[in-house]
């Protein structure tokens, strides 16, 4: 059974459309409790687009930059989460694309920063692990996006759809399509 978090803003209703207004005047402190109250979603977007903790870092502090740079770009009214997640993708397609060149190799611990395998050390399991996360690090940053928007932050798929700017059946297809590959991919013996 899967479990799904539910994200949920922890700015009062109406409030987030005021606090905009304010940010887009010039008032860094508007800015700032707007970015506070979506930092948990947004490092988990961004460390699962990036599976590294110094990456996903980086790439946030990246997306708060060019956020507050662009901020009059964003209409009052529309939620502040889906414009943060669309930087957050475009700057890690950049990366990637600035990286195809460079050979992907995996990290010496879990990307959450533990030991392979765990406390088991079982070679089988440390396999596995490590398959898997290659796996996932094959992934496009769409993707990437996609499965922690749906699994990491349990959100709905017109919620998803509002985020990537897609009709919610795009996200239905998709979903679809990545459930297949990695059903596929995880059987054993798969390559």
């Amino acid at each position: 059974m899967t479990t799904h978090h539910t994200y949920t803003v922890w700015i009062e209703s109406g409030r987030e459309a005021g606090l905009l207004l304010s940010a887009q005047q010039g008032d860094t402190d508007s800015f700032g409790e707007l970015l506070r109250a979506h930092l948990r979603p947004l490092h988990s977007v961004c460390f699962a687009m990036t599976c590294d903790s110094e990456r996903t870092s980086h790439l946030m502090g990246e997306t708060a930059s060019l956020a507050w740079r662009n901020l009059s770009q964003l209409p009052v009214g529309r939620p502040f989460f889906p414009y943060l997640a669309r930087i957050a993708r475009n700057l890690a397609i950049a990366h990637q694309r600035r990286r195809s060149g460079e050979r992907r190799e995996l990290p010496a611990q879990r990307p959450s920063g533990g030991p392979w395998g765990g406390s088991t050390g079982n070679p089988a399991l440390i396999a596995e692990e490590q398959r898997l996360i290659g796996l996932y690090q094959d992934l496009s940053a769409d993707e990437r996006l996609l499965l922690a928007l749906r699994l990491i932050e349990g959100l709905s798929y017109p919620r998803i759809a509002m985020i990537l700017d897609v009709p919610v059946g795009s996200v239905t297809h998709r979903l679809q399509g990545l459930r297949s590959r990695c059903e596929t991919a995880s059987r054993p013996g798969a390559p």
